[in-house]
């Protein structure tokens, strides 16, 4: 579900109109896992997986695993990022309610659920002639099959 390239999640988000119209489509669509590139400019998404857990049931694996992931929404401007992290928060929470079995590709999700309200930050410089990044976090948890 994770892979960097070709990972389900990634092809699943390029598959929601609403990420696609701010972030770009196919392989420009500017979503990546773990860390924006440098010299990314305009709207883009970054998830990062922090913890997993595979339940366990009478000894065996139970089949469902947890896992939490951080959603980054970036924007020149924290209006962006913060207009980002709604269309993402709508995305997995359709209505307001978590989103129930849906298959992500090739992986069945049975539940994903907001776990904190967003926070918010920005990314100083690395070089000099570079300019600040705002992003906008919301944790999500991932209930899925295995």
């Amino acid at each position: 579900m994770y892979d960097e390239k070709t990972g389900d999640l990634i092809t699943w988000l390029k598959t929601k109109a609403a990420i696609t119209a701010v972030v770009g489509t196919g392989t420009a669509a500017q979503i990546y896992p773990r860390r924006e590139p440098q010299d990314v400019t305009g709207r883009a998404l970054v998830f990062d997986r922090v913890t997993g857990q595979q339940f366990i049931n009478l000894g065996q694996e139970s089949g469902i695993r947890r896992d939490v992931l951080h959603f980054y929404s970036y924007g020149d401007k924290a209006s962006e990022a913060d207009g980002l992290d709604e269309i993402v928060h709508d995305v997995l929470s359709p209505g307001g309610v978590p989103l129930r079995e849906v298959t992500m590709v090739a992986v069945v999700v049975n539940l994903v659920r907001q776990l904190d309200g967003p926070s918010n930050g920005e990314d100083m410089p690395v070089k000099s002639d570079a300019r600040y990044r705002y992003w906008t976090m919301s944790a999500y948890e991932f209930y899925l099959r295995q």
